[in-house]
């Protein structure tokens, strides 16, 4: 069913379709209750994209290249700059989700267990 415009009327939404139309009408609360389980999916697999793939990669892309780098801390007299320049050549990158012992995975997991249980009743 492909809806062709929706407008707020009072306090309804209103699904309009071919010729005017009228699919569905739903109260504001009640549309916003059909849809967060989808919204709260969709955030979650935006962060865990973002967390997982696209950081990484611009970890790997932005990392200095090792022959120039490793010249320009030589250079340098002191010992704990050339460390901790070292520490930042060799770092990775470690989730920010699965820090706190991957607490927000768990709690997303729940909100969305929940909320997939619940569409059954």
């Amino acid at each position: 069913m492909f809806f062709h415009t929706f407008f707020q009327h009072g306090d309804s939404w209103v699904f309009m379709g071919e010729h005017g139309r009228i699919f569905r009408t739903y109260p504001i609360n009640t549309l916003m209750n059909l849809n967060w389980h989808w919204t709260a999916l969709i955030v979650y697999l935006v962060i865990c994209i973002f967390d997982f793939i696209i950081v990484p990669i611009w970890f790997g892309l932005m990392r200095p290249d090792y022959h120039t780098f490793l010249d320009e801390v030589r250079m340098i007299d002191d010992t704990m700059i050339q460390l901790e320049l070292m520490k930042k050549l060799t770092q990775h990158h470690s989730p920010y989700t699965l820090q706190m012992g991957g607490l927000f995975h768990l709690a997303f997991g729940a909100l969305l267990t929940g909320s997939a249980f619940g569409l059954k009743k």
